[in-house]
């Protein structure tokens, strides 16, 4: 069988792209590993899914770094990007690259992106998003509205966040008796 291959896009711009199926902008099937690096997707449109980014069945590893996703649009769902991993990765594991999680965003933004029938910017299965300290956002799920660089929520009240990867409010630990987080 044939090796998937690799797919780096680094300093680049994706301006007013469409396509009547899913990806307006780009569309990966069956990569191995993609990165993405100081690149735009800025208003894409897709007849179905993801005006910016469709990214399916990836095999190895996916990251988005200094990138931004700005009013992009779909017909049915999802206008910025949409992410699924492979069917048979039933398991989020490590890579081996220096211990990365398998999909990552940082310091990305998202503005003005929607699906027109449900309203989302972001659908992703099992992606993580490498947050400052003190902030959080959830591994799966769909996102509505605008998120800014790093693209993350704050914690709760009283909470603060130990490390880069919290996936929900109450981030690390509770802030200590006596003292304001």
């Amino acid at each position: 069988s044939a090796i998937a291959p690799d797919i780096v896009l680094g300093s680049s711009r994706f301006y007013n792209c469409s396509t009547g199926i899913s990806g307006g902008c780009f569309s990966a099937f069956s990569p191995r590993n993609l990165t993405i690096v100081d690149t735009d997707f800025i208003f894409g449109s897709a007849g179905l899914i993801a005006g910016g980014l469709n990214v399916r069945r990836l095999s190895g590893f996916f990251e988005i770094v200094r990138s931004s996703f700005q009013n992009n649009t779909a017909a049915n769902r999802v206008g910025a990007f949409y992410y699924e991993p492979n069917d048979d990765q039933v398991q989020w594991n490590f890579y081996s690259l220096g211990g990365k999680k398998r999909a990552v965003v940082r310091d990305t933004s998202f503005t003005g992106n929607v699906g027109l029938v449900d309203g989302l910017a972001v659908l992703s299965n099992r992606l993580a998003w490498y947050c400052q300290l003190g902030t959080y956002m959830p591994t799966t799920g769909a996102f509505t509205g605008d998120l800014g660089a790093p693209g993350c929520r704050k914690c709760a009240a009283g909470y603060y966040g130990t490390d880069h990867d919290h996936d929900d409010r109450a981030c690390g630990e509770q802030c200590p008796v006596g003292h304001y987080c």
